[in-house]
């Protein structure tokens, strides 16, 4: 309390920009940012359990409003308990660049060094930058900076993602873990729903339609979209515990260590989204590869989760979604190969590529179409919906691939902006890998499972800016850690 007191004093003493900024400490900074991404992890349960219509969106019109209209009730209700995190982000902004100013003011450094050692952060700012400019230029100025009802991702929200970002390179390890604590309960207890979907703790929830598939989201791929962090986020935490080294308390924090395992890997399989289920193979391969080259200490661990993965899929999960949709994805595959061979034509092949990919072809062909009508600046964010709608696909507004959405909605040159980001956060990681703890590597994990679920699915304000936080962890702690400088 007396370190409160005396940060309050110096606050009110200040007088100057630069004195105010001496005078909260950076631990302080952490902790209101680590508060802040905590409120965020839970805003999902908030969400559900403090809805109290009967419908998650108005619908009595035709499917082009229902596409382009700024009326869902439930997604305006959970956009809405986000907005303290998307108000306050903007101080965060702000905090972080005057911060920046001031030290390379002391260093009588230019910006354009520090953006050198900084080109993830260099690429990402003029992405938000060029995103900016296609707002301006969008024919529905509403719609690109609020974005439509049902996805709330126009410029406003990007603008969260960078807040969010500044509040990640605030915090320490420990902070960070704390956050990543709070999101894996979230996601354990909305698979807690699978197991228990006709439950009275189901029933606190607001559960559309086959809720226990799609649980608290508007759509199934949400949930996996959702669960495509979550799960990854669960398997480190694992990894990297601590444990006490009394043999009771050590066994109960490894039982509700794996229990939390289990409820996540069951949640993934009984939602049987497959772009989920393959993203989070490729994490598992990966983090197999690192243990075994690099971390062998965590040899046992490791091997205990992919022990619990495999039993979750063959014999401990509580539905059977995922073999049937591996039975139809199978029927799919041949029907494709039949075609592909010249059995049928190109109808054949197109259809065949459809069903495999849940009308996914239709949408890519669709939107890389869109990004060649007008490849420099794009739609606008969030204003695919009328194209889609006009070129037959009624309920279908983005291209269910973010790397052809950027390209539609921002521009080319976005998307090559967005790529070059990813390539330099990557880049230490792949470089310097094993200098770095495993815990560091792991959220570069949770964040890379994220980005091959993005090659089949859309960002969306309920999911999307998770991703980004355990970006910023990431940058954070390869940036501490001296491998790349800050």
């Amino acid at each position: 309390m007396s370190t409160i007191r005396e940060t309050f004093r110096a606050v009110r003493r200040a007088k100057t920009v630069r004195e105010l900024m001496q005078a909260v400490p950076r631990r302080t900074v952490g902790t209101a940012a680590t508060a802040l991404l905590c409120y965020l992890c839970v805003v999902p349960l908030l969400a559900s359990m403090t809805y109290d219509r009967d419908s998650m969106y108005i619908f009595d019109s035709d499917a082009v409003s229902f596409l382009t209209s700024s009326t869902f009730p439930y997604s305006d209700h959970w956009y809405r308990l986000m907005s303290t995190v998307i108000i306050l982000s903007v101080l965060f902004i702000g905090y972080a660049a005057v911060k920046l100013y001031f030290s390379l003011h002391d260093a009588r450094r230019p910006l354009s060094a520090w953006l050198r050692g900084h080109r993830a952060v260099l690429f990402f700012g003029l992405l938000f930058g060029w995103a900016a400019v296609s707002f301006a230029f969008s024919s529905h100025h509403f719609r690109s900076f609020f974005g439509t009802g049902y996805r709330h991702d126009g410029l406003l929200t990007y603008l969260l993602y960078i807040g969010i970002f500044c509040m990640t390179i605030q915090m320490d390890k420990r902070q960070m873990r704390a956050v990543m604590e709070c999101f894996a309960a979230v996601g354990a207890v909305l698979g807690l729903i699978c197991v228990f979907p006709a439950s009275g703790f189901a029933r606190l929830f607001y559960l559309n339609e086959s809720g226990f598939k799609l649980s608290i989201f508007l759509q199934r791929t949400h949930f996996g979209y959702f669960l495509s962090l979550c799960v990854p986020v669960g398997v480190f935490l694992l990894l990297t515990d601590e444990y006490a080294a009394d043999a009771r308390r050590r066994g109960l924090q490894m039982a509700a260590r794996g229990v939390e395992c289990w409820l996540l890997f069951n949640a993934m399989v009984f939602n049987a989204t497959r772009a989920t289920i393959v993203a989070v193979v490729c994490m598992t391969a990966a983090a197999n590869i690192a243990v075994f080259l690099g971390y062998r200490e965590h040899a046992k661990r490791m091997l205990a989760v992919d022990a619990l993965l495999a039993a979750t899929v063959l014999f401990l999960n509580s539905g059977n979604n995922l073999f049937i949709r591996t039975q139809a994805s199978a029927a799919y595959m041949r029907e494709l190969r039949e075609a592909s061979l010249g059995f049928g034509g190109d109808d054949d092949v197109t259809s065949a590529m459809n069903r495999l990919t849940s009308s996914r072809y239709a949408m890519w062909t669709a939107g890389a179409r869109y990004a060649l009508q007008k490849p420099l600046f794009g739609w606008g964010p969030d204003n695919l919906g009328e194209l889609y709608f006009y070129d037959g696909m009624a309920y279908t507004d983005r291209p269910h691939n973010e790397l052809i959405q950027i390209a539609a909605s921002l521009g080319f040159p976005a998307l090559g902006l967005y790529l070059a980001g990813l390539l330099q956060w990557a880049k230490p990681f792949v470089q310097k890998w094993k200098q770095l703890g495993l815990f560091d590597l792991g959220v570069a994990l949770v964040a890379g499972c994220y980005l091959v679920n993005s090659v089949f699915s859309n960002s969306m304000f309920y999911t999307t800016p998770y991703f980004y936080m355990f970006l910023g962890f990431a940058y954070c702690r390869v940036s501490n850690d001296n491998v790349a400088s800050l």
